[in-house]
């Protein structure tokens, strides 16, 4: 009965770990797919690339408060 528990308990974690990193990539992935759209757009580059950087900045600090929460 034990093994079967600690085997339950086993699959659980692997699937939350796959989870999370499942969810991990999706929000990169979009931050890669807004970025690349934003080059796209017809501001001039200085601009673009201030707006890319205060972005990246944003994106970040999120990053930070999310491994600190976790």
């Amino acid at each position: 009965m034990k093994d079967v528990q600690d085997s339950l308990q086993d699959r659980v974690e692997a699937y939350q770990r796959k989870r999370a990193r499942a969810k991990f990539l999706f929000r990169m992935g979009l931050v890669v797919g807004i970025v690349a759209t934003l080059m796209y757009t017809p501001w001039p580059g200085s601009q673009m690339r201030q707006l890319v950087v205060a972005y990246w900045q944003q994106f970040l600090q999120r990053v930070q408060t999310w491994f600190n929460d976790f």
